[in-house]
């Protein structure tokens, strides 16, 4: 097997250097901060809609509980917690951005 010769690597290694001054920079693999930012935000919104629907969800389960109602105040107070949480979300996404 014959050697490679030097000027051929030499030449090789021009063309590389050529191609990566041409190619443009690799993207980041976190993505840039914005589409952290934005899935903050979603997380926190989902976790306030989440807290609205338990909220109401305890407050109906004790009062059926200490009344002894039934499902009926649960489900009322179920209903009422999702509008809220729905409510609060709803307010939340309209605020305008702070930058």
């Amino acid at each position: 097997m014959a050697e490679d010769d030097p000027g051929d690597l030499n030449a090789l290694d021009a063309q590389l250097k050529a191609a990566r001054e041409r190619s443009p920079e690799p993207e980041s693999r976190s993505g840039p901060t914005g589409d952290r930012a934005g899935m903050a935000e979603g997380m926190r919104l989902s976790a306030e809609l989440l807290a609205g629907v338990l909220v109401g969800l305890g407050i109906g389960w004790a009062l059926d509980r200490w009344l002894g109602t039934g499902p009926w105040l649960l489900l009322v107070f179920l209903l009422l917690g999702t509008a809220a949480g729905i409510l609060t979300v709803i307010r939340s996404g309209n605020k305008p951005d702070k930058k």
